[in-house]
């Protein structure tokens, strides 16, 4: 007869069943006891890798485009086409391609700037840091005084 079996709060709801075996090979009293759990490993997410923005409003002046147009059409036209390329050599030169107008868009259009909301104030963004700061030392309460 079962009497406890002590799972972790965690795992308490995987339990699927509980049982005993009696007769053993050993000289005791005891009966060994066995629990089936439902298990499921799931695979740390890595986190995600933020791409530069680049300014996309600026291709619509039309000198800024054909800037950009001139500049990748150099740098596309030094890349040899090759006879029978393998998946390695297909596999550099997309990334080579894709790095030649990674760094024009970088050039030309430049990266956009992320501006805070107009009701966003210096004063705000400090009282947000201390908050963290406070956050971080496991603070029991926290009161910002209005002076």
């Amino acid at each position: 007869m079962i009497d406890y079996i002590l799972v972790g709060k965690r795992w308490k709801s995987s339990v699927l069943n509980t049982f005993s075996i009696a007769g053993g090979d050993f000289d005791s009293d005891h009966v060994l006891a066995m629990s089936e759990l439902h298990l499921c490993i799931w695979k740390p997410q890595q986190p995600k890798k933020s791409l530069p923005r680049y300014r996309v409003d600026l291709p619509k002046n039309i000198k800024t485009r054909n800037r950009y147009r001139t500049a990748l059409s150099n740098k596309l036209s030094r890349i040899q086409p090759m006879e029978g390329p393998t998946a390695e050599e297909i596999d550099r030169l997309v990334d080579e391609r894709a790095s030649i107008i990674r760094e024009a868009a970088s050039k030309i259009l430049g990266i956009q700037i992320h501006s805070d909301k107009p009701w966003i104030t210096p004063e705000i963004t400090d009282l947000c840091v201390q908050k963290r700061a406070h956050a971080k030392k496991n603070a029991i309460s926290f009161q910002i005084s209005s002076d």
